[in-house]
């Protein structure tokens, strides 16, 4: 029978919880993309991604990434979301978006044995095409988990849509204990 004392219980238990990081550059404190009195007009979304040569599951991280930009930008409330298009679509506002990161980080150490993490790199720059201004530029990344915490693909991808649903509202990242 193996016996275990309370403490290592409640210190597994804090141990768990998980954290939430962020780093952004360089529009930190710039308005949020639907600032009150913002009207953005028809907006689409373009996506690239730079993969790193040995990338596993390309296509399907793409089709993650899609469906969090689908979830970010679907209720969009100070334009009119038209989708995911090529970048020389006519709109009024193109949102650019290249994401070189995202799936979930492993890593082992002693004494907590693995941590799990939700990772994500990526980079959005925003441009009203009449005016052919910049309204954002900016990149981040993102890591959602830590020790003893799971961390599975559709968690990046909620990762993701957080990420960008706080650039639309302007929030800030979260930084410190989440769980």
């Amino acid at each position: 029978m193996i016996r275990v004392a309370p403490n290592a219980i409640l210190a597994l238990t804090l141990a768990a919880c998980a954290t939430t990081t962020g780093q952004i550059a360089p529009d930190v404190g710039a308005p949020p993309l639907c600032a009150p009195g913002v009207a953005l007009g028809t907006v689409a979304v373009s996506l690239s991604t730079r993969w790193r040569p040995d990338q596993k599951e390309p296509e399907e991280r793409e089709r993650l990434v899609r469906l969090a930009i689908l979830d970010a930008f679907g209720e969009l409330p100070c334009g009119r979301f038209i989708g995911l298009v090529p970048p020389a679509t006519a709109v009024q506002t193109m949102v650019e978006i290249t994401v070189r990161e995202f799936g979930p980080i492993l890593t082992l150490s002693v004494p907590v044995l693995w941590s799990l993490t939700a990772h994500v790199d990526y980079a959005i720059t925003v441009r009203d095409v009449a005016q052919r201004t910049t309204r954002l530029r900016l990149a981040e990344q993102r890591q959602v988990g830590g020790p003893l915490v799971v961390q599975s693909m559709s968690a990046v991808r909620h990762t993701l849509a957080t990420a960008l649903r706080e650039v639309i509202a302007g929030s800030k990242p979260p930084a410190g204990q989440d769980g």
